[in-house]
């Protein structure tokens, strides 16, 4: 029993402290919540952070939506780009929420929000992409928006939007 207890106690730490650097040196994830309309299904997968951000001092988002097309009747993937970059220069750790957000023409959406400590001098930088497949029984042009949003002591909002080309 003290050998499961010891494993377990293991395995706890192991999980928290990759959780704690996924952000890289000098922020720790304190928390992470993806959160979905009824009706939608999709996700986010993490990816290299773009050099397209620069560093200045303080907040910046990015978010891009690109045109989709495909068929009626089908499956069609809807995807966006989100990226940030944070640079903490206050003289102490700041709290931050990095947010994003894909939402559709008829106002379902998927949204992942992440808490972050971020400590000074430390620049943070993240992007990710993400995704939904969507069934369109009619044809038509779709409409769907990208969102990035930053929030703390210095804040950024992107928002993009484009269309689902159905035929």
């Amino acid at each position: 029993m003290k050998t499961i207890f010891n494993l377990f106690h293991y395995l706890t730490i192991c999980f928290f402290s990759f959780n704690a650097y996924a952000y890289g040196p000098g922020v720790t994830l304190l928390s992470s919540k993806v959160e979905m309309s009824p009706g939608i299904q999709g996700g986010f997968i993490e990816k290299n952070s773009p050099s397209l951000l620069g560093q200045n001092g303080s907040a910046q988002a990015f978010a891009q939506a690109s045109s989709v097309f495909g068929k009626k009747a089908e499956n069609i993937r809807i995807n966006g780009s989100h990226a940030y970059i944070i640079q903490n220069k206050t003289g102490h750790g700041q709290n931050y929420v990095i947010e994003y957000k894909l939402t559709l023409n008829d106002g379902r959406f998927i949204r992942k929000s992440d808490i972050v400590l971020i400590n000074d001098n430390t620049v943070s930088r993240g992007a990710a992409v993400s995704y939904t497949n969507q069934y369109f029984p009619s044809t038509g042009a779709f409409h769907f928006t990208v969102e990035t949003s930053i929030k703390g002591a210095h804040s950024d909002y992107k928002s993009d939007g484009n269309y689902v080309h159905v035929s």
